[in-house]
C-alpha cells in the first residue's frame, strides 16, 4: 500500500519521465507480482514514460516495452521483450534472460562434440545445418530440451537425474553430465503429461535431445538458430470410409 501511494504522489506531479529504481526489492514475491500487473495498468491508463531499474529478469520482461541491458557500463542491448529473448545480441544477453544450458565443443562437420578423456565414446550433438567455425557453444533454454530413456538420432548426451521438482503447471529437472561437462548444472522443464509418461527418478540416467538451440562460435557473436524439430511437410493423407447406403449397386 505504501509503493501504490507513493507512485501516485509522483505521478501527481504529471513528471516527463518517471524514474523508478527497484521499487519493489524489499517485497515478497506475490506483492512484488501483483504491484506489477497494477503499475503496468496504470502505465496503459495515464500514458505516461517510465524508467524501471531493476536486476530481476522476470520484472524487466513483463512490464517493459523495451529493455536495455547493462554490462560493465556498457550497453550490451536494446530490443523489445519478444526480440531479446528470440534474437540476443550475445551470450552475456541470452544468460542473463534465465538459466543456461551450455555445451562447448569442437565443430566436427554438423556435429559439435565434446571428448570428456574420462568418457568412453566424445558426447555429441548432431545439428539440423551446416555451420562454419572450428569451435562452438551452444545454448538450450530448460523447455528446449526433452529427456527420453534410449538415445535418439545422433545425439549422444548423457546426463543424470539429481533432483525432480514440480513448480506449478510444470516439472523442472535437474541434470549432471555424464559424458559431458557443464560448468552448471543442467535444467530440463517437463509438462505433467511428459513427467507421467517418463517417470523419472533420482539417479537414474537419461538421454538429452535438443529441440531448440542456439549456437555461439568465434566467427559470429550473434547467435545462430537452430531448429531439430523441423521435417519436411508429408502430403496429405486421405482417408476413404465405406458407407452402405451410398453403395454404387442397384438395390
Amino acid at each position: 500500500q505504501r509503493q501504490r501511494i507513493a507512485l501516485a504522489r509522483a505521478l501527481a506531479t504529471e513528471p516527463d519521465v518517471l524514474l523508478l529504481d527497484e521499487p519493489f526489492g524489499a517485497l515478497d514475491a506475490q506483492v512484488r507480482k501483483e504491484l506489477r500487473l497494477w503499475l503496468r495498468r496504470l502505465h496503459d491508463d495515464l500514458g505516461f514514460t517510465s524508467i524501471f531499474v531493476t536486476h530481476d529478469q522476470e520484472e524487466a520482461l513483463e512490464l517493459s516495452d523495451r529493455v536495455a541491458i547493462l554490462h560493465n557500463g556498457k550497453i550490451q542491448q536494446v530490443d523489445t521483450p519478444t526480440q531479446l529473448f528470440e534474437r540476443p545480441a550475445n551470450q552475456f544477453v541470452f544468460d542473463f534472460l534465465g538459466h543456461v544450458n551450455a555445451f562447448s565443443g569442437d565443430i566436427d562437420g554438423r556435429s559439435p562434440l565434446q571428448r570428456d578423456p574420462s568418457a568412453s565414446t566424445p558426447a555429441r550433438i548432431e545439428l539440423p545445418q551446416t555451420v562454419s567455425g572450428q569451435q562452438g557453444d551452444l545454448y538450450f533454454r530448460a523447455h528446449e530440451l526433452q529427456l527420453s530413456a534410449e538415445p535418439v538420432d545422433n545425439n549422444t548426451l548423457q546426463a543424470r537425474v539429481t533432483a525432480i521438482s514440480p513448480v506449478g503447471a510444470e516439472v523442472r529437472v535437474s541434470l549432471e553430465g555424464q559424458n559431458f561437462h557443464a560448468h552448471t548444472p543442467w535444467e530440463v522443464v517437463l509438462t505433467h503429461a511428459e513427467y507421467a509418461l517418463l517417470q523419472p527418478e533420482r539417479g537414474q540416467s537419461l538421454y538429452v535431445r535438443p529441440r531448440i538451440g542456439h549456437l555461439f562460435t568465434a566467427e559470429q557473436a550473434t547467435p545462430v538458430n537452430l531448429n531439430w524439430q523441423r521435417e519436411t511437410p508429408k502430403p496429405p493423407l486421405a482417408v476413404v470410409a465405406a458407407d452402405p447406403r451410398f453403395s454404387r449397386e442397384a438395390p
